[in-house]
């Protein structure tokens, strides 16, 4: 499963982005982001902003979590491109650098 694929997840169609690494496939949970709408102010390296089908949202970093596989939805987008700031907040959260 490809690190930064976005998922649908639940009965709402919440999105989340898998930041969890394919060496760790054989495990049956992914570490996933939750991404909600964009509009209010945020911590800009905590939560970057991204578009996603012509929808701004922000990553709610501080929310990570696992989730079973078999909960995901299917892939909408993958954010290989916003790498860097997906680590960057990671890193922000953990270490507060």
């Amino acid at each position: 499963m490809p690190q930064f694929d976005v998922h649908t997840i639940g009965n709402q169609g919440q999105l989340v982005v898998n930041i969890q690494h394919r060496m760790m496939d054989s495990y049956h949970t992914r570490v996933v982001i939750p991404l909600v709408r964009a509009g209010t102010k945020t911590i800009d390296r905590l939560t970057p902003r991204v578009t996603i089908q012509g929808n701004d949202y922000i990553f709610q970093t501080a929310q990570l979590s696992a989730v079973r596989v078999q909960d995901l939805g299917p892939v909408i987008e993958n954010l290989a491109d916003q790498r860097l700031s997906i680590i960057e907040a990671v890193d922000y959260l953990l270490s507060g650098i």
